[in-house]
């Protein structure tokens, strides 16, 4: 996040670092399929350097994926919609191909309507939605401490005086899975559940775990989820096998992430990489204020890759198959990265999904 363009501030980034930046796309880091046409904003990207990693990673165990959730997608291969928050707060639809605005789906009260100061009232901050897109979660900062994410059905809306059809829960963020109604929940807790019903907590972090922050990664076999975690300033990479939670999850330090660095966000790419944005305070003496940001592939073992995103960029999430990127610049313009391209899909949005 940057200050200059009105973000509310997150409370659950994790500590982590900068590198140099290798070029690139998201998508490269994915694989080298490549799509037949690109829309009118799109442009081509090249590859991204890798950078060795410090460990060999062991023989090939890699595990056979489910199969994503079909979404309706443009003839670029691009979902049809994305889910996002303007820079005024309200969580709306938006058709991919025209950037028209298709529906509104929630809106608090504005500081100039409540007579709070700015960056002391609740506000949306994040959504996400369910691939067959019954369901919206919708994150709200920053009161209470264990955070407050609302599960509203496709045909709700929410407001600060209409709450009746939509679905509380604690937590900073939400991650839906690429391959059923489940979404998972991040806070003081883990939980997993269908949207609208009763989630079980798979995990309540400790001491040894580190403080959970970041978002949460669904593995490309459904049955294992991965978030970031910070102890004493240093990030973790934390994974738990929901087929067996009690046994713990296995905590993994990111020690290639310097200290005057943090992460924010992580998914897991169709490769099984992770994927996360990288963040350092500038270092223009012009504009210290502003958040140097850029892509990085990583895994259990070590750094694989950087790829380029613009200054200040927000994290968003990729598609069900694990292929497009979607974020926000510090600009606040919706972009995208995937397969070798990169395009723009709209302005004036605070953060954005799929």
């Amino acid at each position: 996040m940057i200050s200059t363009n009105g973000r509310v501030a997150s409370c659950f980034l994790a500590v982590a670092l900068v590198l140099a930046s290798c070029g690139g796309s998201a998508g490269d880091v994915v694989d080298s399929t490549t799509t037949t046409a690109a829309v009118a904003t799109t442009s081509p990207t090249t590859t991204s350097s890798v950078v060795p990693t410090t460990a060999s990673p062991p023989p090939s165990t890699t595990l056979v994926g489910l199969e994503p959730v079909q979404i309706p997608r443009l003839d670029d291969g691009l979902p049809a919609t994305f889910v996002a928050v303007t820079d005024d707060w309200e969580a709306v639809e938006v058709n991919t191909a025209t950037g028209e605005r298709i529906r509104s789906i929630a809106q608090f009260d504005q500081p100039s309507e409540t007579g709070e100061e700015p960056g002391f009232f609740n506000a949306i901050q994040n959504i996400w939605r369910s691939p067959d897109g019954a369901w919206y979660a919708i994150s709200t900062c920053c009161e209470p401490a264990a955070g407050a994410i609302y599960f509203i059905p496709q045909d709700g809306t929410l407001d600060a005086q209409s709450t009746e059809n939509a679905v509380l829960v604690d937590g900073w963020t939400a991650a839906p899975s690429p391959f059923d109604d489940r979404f998972a929940t991040l806070g003081f807790s883990i939980a997993i559940g269908a949207a609208g019903e009763d989630a079980d907590i798979v995990h309540s972090p400790d001491p040894a775990d580190g403080m959970p922050n970041g978002s949460v990664a669904w593995h490309n076999n459904g049955h294992q989820v991965s978030w970031l975690s910070s102890d004493r300033g240093r990030p973790n990479l934390v994974t738990l096998d929901l087929d067996n939670p009690e046994s713990g999850p296995d905590v993994v330090p990111l020690d290639w992430v310097d200290d005057t660095q943090w992460l924010q966000g992580i998914a897991m790419q169709q490769s099984g990489r992770f994927v996360a944005f990288l963040n350092s305070q500038s270092d223009d003496p012009e504009a210290p204020e502003l958040i140097r940001t850029e892509g990085v592939a990583f895994d259990e073992f070590g750094l694989i890759a950087t790829f380029d995103v613009e200054l200040g960029s927000f994290w968003g999430g990729y598609e069900p198959s694990g292929r497009m990127l979607i974020y926000t610049d510090g600009d606040n313009v919706v972009r995208w990265q995937g397969l070798g391209k990169s395009g723009v899909l709209g302005e004036g949005y605070l953060h954005a999904s799929w």
